[in-house]
């Protein structure tokens, strides 16, 4: 409640001076002006220091506001008044910040014994700091140097604070550097850009103005007396100094923009490899920055590379002879491969561990960096798509003999990427696809077996049956074949890879490209029927095949059948069989296979559970086509089941086939009944409905009496 208190108190005394300013100002000479400005001035600050000398601190604090809004409010009078002369009225914000900013150090440095100093006039110095800048710049020709010398100033004002332990003065003015330091940095930048020469840059200001600025990116550490901070500061001095520097380049051509990208870049790099481990933070930010100039350059590199490999019509169509020819390249292509060697000697001497560590894994590294570099600077070029295809390949299979010698996972799963990336390079032409497609196949066959690495045989057993799939493809079409015959090649190559290894990692992938290549297959296909028919035949001998092979398989078995009816019914269809019971009964007899060996596994479970699924699909069908026709060979064959089904469920005491024989059995015979109970007189229906309505009401009445009886028992028990 005080500090609300205080709070309103000092905003209607400014408001008040406010008023007073505006209605009295004109009325008063020059001595009485003078005088009442700074008796209220002064009264508010003394009252300030007073009582918070006495313990009333948020007094003090509210009542220092006051005066220094006060302190304001005087300044833009005598400015008004023509007191600092005819120049200070466009000097305002300036002179506004001097005096105040003046004014709230002074308040602030003020020492109150055993309590802390003001904080409302440290927070305020900010604030004019800012009003001085501002003030500076809008009345200066020379912003830079208004910006430059502001930065300095409020540098040596927050150090002063940080030593007097003023920490909120310290703190508010280096926002106010912050702001000041944005705003001249900007000036220049835009000064630099708009004049991208080397005349401009470095013939004006702004150049060296960029360079003053990046100078200044060490002087919060400086102020704040830490050591690390100082290096990330010069880190980030550095970073725009070199920015500053080569700006000019980016005015000229692209090979030229590449050239000094690379040049600065592993200047900086071999300056992280020299300098002393203590200023090794220093090159970091320069070295990393043109290190994402170089990412970026490459993929520009590799969009023109990739622009030539999508030009190519066709999918497996193409000769193995085909060429890249277009478009033209974007980069420079000779700057490809010291581009990526820069970048792997940048990450080996940022990970960790010695220099004779760091040395010996970017070997291998820079040996692979500088392969894939040569290979995209070749895609760049006129040459013949096999040239690319191999590179990749041979790069790959070099890759993955080293990793395996090595124990690396991360070369492994390199050598299998580069491999898959040789097959999806390869795909205009069938004959580099099938080749590229089948050293895929072998990498990730051999990983997948050989590799020390889980996540290297992961990787390995993702790719095997993609990989061959891919190879059966495009040996189809190769051999000439039709393209209909894709989707089994594809299955007698993928599924037995899964039969071989039962893995989930090479199993989902196998049925996933089976489904994808089936699709395709059948649209191409001439009797599309008997190939989906043959494809779900094979499909059901692999699942099958798996399910007896592998124990931890055999839940698997239930969809070789499964499989092989839907054969079966694709067969009857393109037949043109409509019976039903075609298409049921086969299924109804698997159905029941599986709950007798379910019962003769489990003999506590129940029948009904076991074989009613079974029995229900063998009958409920053609009851639904019996009913329409009761008086049909299907009717009596039905009804003769439905007795077999009841004997046998009462001779082996079976709920199941008793249980279903005697309800359809019974809905059979009503539905026989039908016809000749139409011709009975309505009168037996109506006498008969009444007699049994009758019997369960008298039925359910002496039920009741007899709970009711035995409730009472009950009650009189003792």
């Amino acid at each position: 409640m005080p500090r609300i208190l205080l709070a309103l108190g000092a905003l209607c005394l400014l408001v008040a001076a406010v008023i007073f300013l505006a209605v009295a100002w004109s009325a008063l000479g020059v001595g009485g002006r003078t005088a009442v400005l700074v008796a209220l001035t002064l009264t508010a600050g003394a009252a300030s220091l007073g009582l918070h000398r006495s313990g009333l601190r948020v007094a003090g604090e509210s009542l220092s506001v006051v005066a220094l809004g006060l302190l304001a409010l005087d300044v833009v009078g005598g400015v008004d008044a023509g007191w600092f002369g005819a120049a200070a009225e466009d000097r305002l914000a300036l002179v506004l910040g001097a005096v105040v900013g003046g004014a709230a150090i002074g308040m602030a440095a003020v020492p109150f014994p055993g309590r802390p100093r003001l904080v409302a006039p440290q927070l305020v110095t900010g604030v004019a700091a800012v009003l001085v800048y501002a003030g500076g710049v809008a009345s200066s020709p020379r912003t830079l140097l208004v910006g430059h010398l502001t930065v300095l100033g409020v540098a040596a004002v927050a150090y002063a604070g940080r030593r007097a332990r003023l920490l909120p003065l310290a703190w508010s003015v280096a926002a106010a550097g912050a702001i000041a330091w944005l705003g001249t940095a900007s000036v220049a930048f835009v000064g630099v850009v708009l004049h991208l020469t080397f005349a401009g840059v470095w013939g004006g200001a702004a150049g060296w103005s960029l360079l003053a600025s990046a100078a200044c990116l060490v002087l919060p550490g400086v102020v704040a007396g830490h050591r690390p901070t100082v290096l990330v500061g010069a880190s980030a001095a550095a970073l725009l100094a070199t920015a500053t520097a080569v700006l000019p380049a980016v005015d000229e051509t692209a090979g030229t923009i590449a050239l000094v990208t690379v040049a600065v870049t592993a200047g900086w790099t071999l300056a992280l490899a020299v300098v002393p481990a203590s200023l090794r933070v220093v090159p970091v930010a320069p070295a990393v920055g043109g290190a994402l100039l170089l990412v970026g350059q490459l993929l520009v590199a590799g969009g023109t590379a990739l622009a030539r490999w999508s030009e190519l019509p066709g999918l497996l169509d193409l000769p193995a002879g085909v060429r890249l020819d277009r478009p033209e390249p974007t980069v420079e292509p000779l700057v490809v491969v010291p581009a990526v060697v820069v970048l792997a000697a940048l990450a080996a001497l940022l990970s960790p561990g010695t220099g004779r560590e760091r040395l010996r894994a970017w070997l291998p590294d820079a040996l692979l960096a500088t392969t894939l570099g040569v290979i995209l600077t070749i895609g760049q070029y006129d040459v013949p798509l096999a040239v690319v295809v191999a590179a990749l390949a041979a790069t790959g299979t070099v890759t993955a003999v080293a990793a395996h010698l090595r124990g690396a996972a991360t070369g492994a799963v390199a050598a299998l990427v580069l491999a898959a990336g040789a097959a999806v390079v390869a795909l205009p032409s069938g004959v580099l696809t099938l080749g590229a497609a089948t050293v895929t196949a072998v990498l990730a066959v051999g990983t997948t077996v050989l590799a020390r690495s889980a996540v290297a045989r992961f990787a390995g057993g993702v790719l095997v049956a993609p990989s061959l799939a891919l190879a059966a493809a495009a040996a189809v079409q190769v051999a000439g074949r039709d393209d209909a015959w894709t989707a089994v090649a594809v299955l007698l190559v993928a599924g037995p890879a899964a039969v071989a290894r039962p893995r989930p990692e090479v199993e989902v992938p196998a049925v996933a490209v089976a489904l994808i290549a089936l699709p395709a297959s059948v649209s191409a296909a001439d009797t599309p029927d008997d190939l989906v028919s043959l494809w779900l035949v094979l499909a059901g001998a692999l699942v099958a095949a798996t399910a007896l092979l592998h124990p931890e398989r055999r839940r698997l078995a239930v969809g070789a059948p499964v499989l092989w009816l839907l054969a079966s019914w694709v067969r009857l269809s393109a037949a043109g069989v409509t019976t039903v019971e075609a298409y049921t009964l086969p299924t109804a007899a698997l159905l029941l296979v599986v709950g007798l060996l379910g019962l003769r596994a489990d003999p506590d479970r129940g029948t009904w559970v076991a074989l009613s699924p079974g029995l229900s699909l063998a009958t409920l069908p053609t009851l639904v086509v019996a009913l329409g026709d009761p008086v049909s060979l299907r009717a009596l064959l039905l009804g003769a089941g439905c007795v077999a089904l009841v004997l046998a469920g009462a001779l082996l005491r079976w709920s199941g086939p008793l249980v279903v024989g005697a309800g359809v059995g019974a809905v059979l015979v009503l539905r026989e009944l039908g016809p000749y109970a139409a011709a009975v007189p309505q009168w037996i229906w109506i006498g008969l409905a009444g007699t049994l309505l009758t019997l369960a009401g008298v039925t359910w009445e002496r039920r009741l009496a007899e709970a009711r009886h035995a409730f009472g028992t009950l009650a009189r028990l003792r």
